[in-house]
């Protein structure tokens, strides 16, 4: 028999005190075996795969930001121009990802330039300017990067529906952005199906999980750090979009031809622009036909788009 007090047997002894015990020898080696038992190909998997998955999650998920050195568009001749008796309305340039003029990356969205020289000879109002694409749905302007981005996904499922590609920029091009979301995606899932492997491997189960451990801990603040800059540069984009958004409705006195410079989501080869304006003769709507000009704007190659089927 064995007392906690006082314990002698073989090799193990045990020597207790008030409220303590010291382990023997043997225990604390094996103790120390367990903790510094190798994680295996397994562990090493799954660091590779949180390294990976670290890196895609970081490029897919970093958002917009302003671009340092922008190359600023001279406008010179409008892409459409149209007159009706009341004003003439022009369509200066588009602004699209990656494309002249451009000051963020990664932007989701449409800068459309135009003017409205009004020649009634008093007070008229822009109250509303709309883009419409090729089925025929249409776009209200919005100075909000969220809802831009949020409007610009679900024209991207619409599309998807009928079986055409969407791409941000110009079109059959420029889908590195789309590889990359993909990478981070399949790189979790990878990581979650080793994560799995593991544990269902009792010889290898606790190395693994130490090494896991160890990679979250280096992983866990680089994303919490990338987080961080992600809101501070979307913060900057978003703020960059309201200073240069035209604000609706817009009094033009006679005679004057403002700017409009208006972000929209997305809209894959716009047939039209609907501008919506209003005097002492009512409400009217003039459209700048955009068929021909516009045409195949962010639209896929069919060869091209079932590669890339989301490029946001």
């Amino acid at each position: 028999m064995c007392d906690f007090t006082i314990l002698t047997c073989d090799q193990n002894r045990f020597e207790a005190g008030p409220g303590y015990a010291i382990v023997n020898r043997k225990i604390d080696m094996v103790n120390k075996k367990a903790v510094a038992k190798p994680a295996g190909l397994a562990g090493k998997a799954i660091l590779t795969f949180l390294l990976v998955c670290l890196a895609g999650l970081l490029s897919a998920c970093g958002g917009s930001k302003l671009l340092k050195n922008p190359e600023p568009i001279e406008l010179t001749k409008p892409l459409e121009k149209v007159s009706d008796l009341q004003v003439t309305a022009a369509l200066q340039w588009v602004i699209v990802r990656d494309g002249p003029g451009t000051w963020a990356k990664a932007a989701s969205w449409d800068e459309y330039l135009l003017s409205v020289n009004n020649q009634t000879g008093e007070e008229i109002q822009i109250n509303a300017v709309y883009i419409v694409d090729s089925m025929g749905f249409q776009h209200p302007s919005d100075s909000k990067r969220r809802r831009l981005v949020k409007a610009s996904k679900e024209t991207i499922r619409r599309y998807q529906e009928i079986d055409i590609g969407i791409n941000a920029g110009y079109g059959g091009g420029a889908a590195l952005v789309a590889a990359g979301v993909g990478a981070g995606y399949l790189a979790t899932a990878a990581f979650n199906v080793a994560v799995e492997a593991a544990l269902m491997s009792g010889a290898t189960a606790t190395g693994t999980m130490v090494v896991a451990a160890s990679a979250a801990f280096i992983v866990a603040p680089i994303l919490i750090v990338g987080g961080i800059a992600q809101g501070v540069n979307n913060h900057k984009v978003t703020t960059e979009i309201v200073a240069r958004h035209t604000a609706l409705p817009l009094t033009v006195a006679a005679n004057e031809t403002p700017s409009l410079d208006l972000f929209f989501p997305l809209a894959p080869s716009p047939q039209r622009i609907d501008i919506v304006y209003s005097g002492h003769f009512g409400e009217r709507v003039i459209s700048l036909d955009t068929s021909e000009v516009l045409n195949g704007l962010h639209v896929l190659p069919p060869q091209t788009h079932e590669e890339s089927p989301d490029t946001l």
